[in-house]
């Protein structure tokens, strides 16, 4: 009887200055139950030790059978890491964790399972546990703690746009056919955050995506992470604003009709206006909300809407009482269309 032989993963890591943090994930691979991996580092012009711990790693990794590829580039942030790597991938699957958080170690091994029994579906997306950095011993949540209809709708692409897909990079798992189909050149745009958008979105366009409501990954918060300390109103946003321009990118760089990708600039921007100014609103300054109220020439109900309501108490609490609603419509919406 002739034996099957098993498909090779890809694992995609970038790397800058991981020196103190990149052992538990590299422990993580040894452990790993499932064995075809090809590993390929890209550091990021660490100027630490992270190359020596990375190169030691390789040493003992080959010795056990396993491929690795160690790639230094000058710093040009995550998303040119990772645009370098995937000229380096072989695999029939791919997964990019971070170097900082650390992998279950039936992790790989479940994701393959499923992709190999369900063709169907092109991105395999699991649960992971949260730790605060100061205490990795105990997990203080799960990264959803109760998966609604969005978190399980096998459409993803407008949850993504709306920033309300899972963006946790270790989570997924891509199958590499359906992502050859949508880049073939496996190009993506050089920018040092919000690389997701550019390796899932046009995936989710095309093609399903699964939700495994398990914990298959270890996903560490930091205290000094960019996108939880920015000092000012103005650099949070800027993050998003970024964010917003690789979005942006990446949905020019697809084949989308011209008259959806306006429909879909205009909602990335009323988000973008709207999240600037719940920010505002947290951080106590309400004249700045205004500011970015004013700014838009053509405002929608939307955001007018949203603007009373951060602006008046009854109105906060008609958005929580609309929101809500909107979360049963949506989940009874899913639910209709997975079962036609």
């Amino acid at each position: 009887m002739e034996v099957k032989e098993k498909p090779l993963v890809s694992v995609l890591v970038p790397c800058f200055n991981m020196e103190k943090k990149i052992s538990r994930f590299l422990d993580s691979l040894f452990r790993q139950t499932y064995r075809e991996l090809e590993v390929i580092f890209v550091d990021d012009g660490s100027t630490d030790g992270t190359a020596g711990l990375i190169k030691e790693f390789i040493k003992n990794y080959e010795l056990s059978g396993g491929v690795c590829w160690y790639i230094y580039q000058e710093n040009e942030g995550v998303g040119a890491a990772v645009n370098t790597g995937l000229k380096h991938v072989h695999g029939q699957y791919l997964i990019w964790p971070d170097p900082d958080d650390w992998l279950a170690d039936d992790s790989i091994e479940k994701r393959v399972e499923f992709l190999e029994r369900h063709k169907e579906y092109a991105v395999v997306t699991s649960n992971a546990y949260m730790y605060h950095e100061y205490n990795l011993e105990k997990p203080f949540r799960k990264l959803i703690k109760k998966a609604d209809a969005c978190t399980r709708d096998e459409n993803q692409f407008e949850h993504m746009i709306n920033y309300k897909s899972i963006f946790c990079p270790g989570c997924h798992m891509v199958r590499m056919s359906a992502f050859d189909d949508v880049n073939p050149e496996h190009e993506i745009y050089k920018k040092r955050n919000a690389q997701n958008f550019q390796l899932l979105l046009p995936l989710y366009y095309k093609y399903k995506r699964y939700y495994m409501d398990e914990a298959l990954y270890h996903y560490v918060v930091y205290l000094n992470s960019l996108s939880r300390v920015c000092p000012s109103i103005d650099k949070r946003v800027e993050y998003r604003k970024n964010a917003d321009e690789v979005l942006e990118e990446t949905l020019k760089n697809m084949d989308v009709p011209e008259a959806e990708l306006n429909q879909y600039f205009s909602v990335i921007r009323e988000n973008q206006v709207c999240a600037n100014m719940v920010m505002a609103v947290k951080m106590g300054d309400r004249a700045y909300a205004r500011r970015e109220y004013l700014k838009i020439e053509n405002r929608s109900l939307k955001i007018k809407f949203f603007f009373y309501g951060l602006s008046n108490p009854c109105g906060v609490v008609l958005i929580k009482i609309l929101r809500y609603l909107k979360t049963k419509y949506e989940s009874i919406r899913v639910k209709r269309v997975n079962a036609l």
